[in-house]
């Protein structure tokens, strides 16, 4: 269920590695998450190796930045990150505290749709600013090794979150955490399908921004979607299933932005960003 990563990798992986090793010995189930994304790690690389990347160096690049944005989520321990905290990560790392109310597994698919959504597009954003501007050919050469990226990681995380289900299970002989069944599995590499056209749009949204405050806006569509989502996979919300795999420009006229309390398992409701229709005109 864990993996451990040499002195020979990379600072940011090293830094992830003790986050791991903290959290095991402390019992915190953030590990499930910092376990899988490591993992996810081993995958890609295994995959760079293998020859499967078009320029696996670029993708290495892509994994650290992507890596970084969920290390200031939880570095240094000891102090208030609260302000560099996006909403889909506080309720992301909320849950892995909240153990009555929260399985663990639906804690690992928050971070899972924390690192999606709100992350990897800013990340992806940094990696092809490094370059920019990319002639045609170079762009697709970029998006393919994106595709496969995200296809390996999304193995990654499916598997992982049929592993967690099983070992609580065990844990809880089969009973739901306070008193109520846990959200049925996910078929996250379905999921991470469905998202990843929106990350790719984003990224190019913020490489290609006018000025800091077209930057910001996107920026904030970004974590209002990612906040969305994470009420999609949590609350019994009408259509959840299907809205949850609707692209951005969809959740902003179909979102229920305002679903009522004994319907919401998070702690804070989404932003309010764009019109609101009946559910069923998707």
């Amino acid at each position: 269920m864990f993996c451990y990563i040499d002195e020979a990798r990379t600072p940011s992986q090293r830094r992830l590695a003790s986050c791991i090793a903290r959290w095991r010995r402390v019992g915190d189930r953030r590990v499930l998450f910092a376990a899988a994304h490591a993992m996810a790690i081993d995958n890609v690389m295994a995959t760079a190796r293998a020859g499967r990347f078009v320029e696996s160096a670029w993708v290495c690049d892509l994994v650290r930045e992507w890596l970084e944005y969920y290390l200031i989520t939880v570095e240094p321990d000891d102090d208030d990150l609260s302000l560099v905290t996006p909403p889909a990560w506080k309720d992301g790392h909320s849950a892995t505290a909240a153990t009555r109310i929260t399985a663990a597994p639906e804690a690992l698919m928050l971070a899972v749709n924390a690192h999606v959504n709100n992350d990897l597009a800013q990340a992806l954003a940094d990696a092809l600013r490094a370059e920019w501007p990319l002639s045609t050919m170079r762009l697709e050469r970029r998006r393919a090794d994106f595709d496969r990226l995200t296809s390996v990681v999304a193995d990654t995380m499916d598997g992982m979150q049929h592993l967690v289900t099983r070992f609580e299970s065990v844990l809880t002989d089969g009973c739901a955490r306070g008193g109520e069944q846990a959200n049925a599995l996910w078929n996250i590499r379905q999921l991470i399908e469905a998202w990843h056209e929106d990350v790719w749009r984003d990224a190019l949204m913020l490489v290609t921004a006018v000025d800091a405050s077209w930057t910001t806006a996107v920026r904030e569509a970004i974590e209002c979607n990612a906040a969305r989502r994470g009420h999609l996979l949590m609350c019994r919300i009408q259509d959840r299933e299907d809205l949850v795999l609707q692209p951005a420009a969809v959740l902003d006229r179909v979102f229920p932005q305002h679903h009522a309390a004994a319907e919401c398992r998070l702690s804070g409701r989404p932003p309010v960003w764009g019109g609101q229709v009946p559910a069923r005109a998707f």
